[in-house]
């Protein structure tokens, strides 16, 4: 289902289009009679009211509702909103049969509605990249060493921290060079302004290279050619974040911090390196370390894409979310109201 409607600013267009995707469900559960409904809930207002009355018909037509957690943070946006979208929140979650959250550190933000036993687990997948080689690339030390962030370029996904890093690193590794590729965010000019005057002021220019928006086979590309992937998020709806799991098969090491699910897919020391949020020292000091540690790269490196295709490939993520609805039909859920 299109989620795309957007109600900040309420428009006969978009109210149009709310009654379309009404009508379209309604259309939908008539036709097929679904046992049912897998939701991406929104954890933002008004979002969470158009959905909230997209799902109307699946309870009116007595369709189950299964949560699908892709955000993070409901508490906090429960307790952050009026009177009235707080039991609009209750009334959607007791009028639904079990949560799905991306994480087991992320089973906090169904645990007032679903006992534990109704929050499942479901770590996301991507499509396996048939190009990429299994092999692990270990440039030797005095080559480029070239540090990679790939993400949208906000504030909160830490990017400047990672390029706050480089002065600390370049002191070291004088060969080191920083990738950072992604869009700037829209109407951000500020910190856009104060991130290029950061970099000329360190004489940064020849040393950080700003690519912008990266897709398909150019975003390979760019993980290809890197030997370590920092992404330092402090996004407060942050899950895991896909990047890392498109590092991970390319085979090479990622800094990053303990956000969301992070720690349950980078391992601390295993298959990359955990960092407090905000604190570029902290980066440049893992980066050095892998600079002049290539064994470690090596391991973590092989280590990662063991653990991809063990686990976060599409079909492995197809069969857990397979295995949710069989332990659901299995339990045969009784309705929320009855519990």
């Amino acid at each position: 289902m299109d989620k795309t409607v957007n109600l900040n600013k309420p428009t006969p267009d978009k109210l149009l289009r709310l009654l379309f995707y009404l009508f379209e469900t309604v259309r939908t559960l008539l036709q097929w009679r679904p046992d049912y409904c897998l939701y991406t809930i929104s954890f933002n207002n008004p979002a969470f009211l158009k959905d909230y009355l997209l799902l109307l018909p699946c309870r009116w037509l007595g369709t189950r509702i299964i949560q699908y957690a892709h955000g993070n943070g409901l508490p906090d946006f429960y307790h952050a909103s009026d009177r009235i979208t707080r039991w609009l929140i209750d009334d959607l979650m007791l009028h639904s049969e079990a949560g799905i959250v991306l994480g087991y550190r992320l089973k906090y933000n169904f645990a007032k509605y679903f006992p534990d036993s109704h929050i499942y687990v479901v770590e996301s997948g991507i499509k396996v990249n048939p190009n990429l080689s299994r092999t692990v690339r270990v440039p030797a030390n005095g080559s480029v060493f070239t540090i990679l962030y790939l993400g949208n370029l906000l504030d909160s996904k830490g990017f400047f921290d990672v390029i706050q890093s480089a002065p600390l690193v370049k002191r070291v590794v004088p060969c080191a060079r920083y990738v950072i590729a992604g869009d700037w965010a829209d109407g951000d000019e500020r910190l856009r302004t104060s991130v290029l005057r950061y970099i000329t002021e360190r004489g940064l220019e020849q040393d950080v290279l700003f690519t912008g928006k990266v897709i398909s086979d150019r975003k390979w590309e760019c993980l290809q050619e890197a030997d370590v992937l920092v992404f330092p998020t402090r996004y407060a709806l942050e899950t895991f974040g896909l990047v890392n799991l498109e590092a991970m098969q390319v085979g090479i090491p990622v800094i990053t911090t303990a956000r969301g699910g992070i720690p349950e897919i980078v391992e601390d020391g295993v298959n990359g390196l955990i960092v407090p949020e905000k604190d570029p020292a902290a980066i440049a000091e893992k980066v050095i370390h892998l600079y002049y540690h290539p064994e470690v790269r090596q391991r973590m490196g092989a280590n990662n894409i063991a653990k991809f295709h063990k686990m976060y490939t599409a079909e492995a993520y197809g069969q857990r979310m397979i295995g949710v609805f069989e332990a659901l039909e299995a339990a045969r859920i009784l309705p929320l109201s009855s519990h």
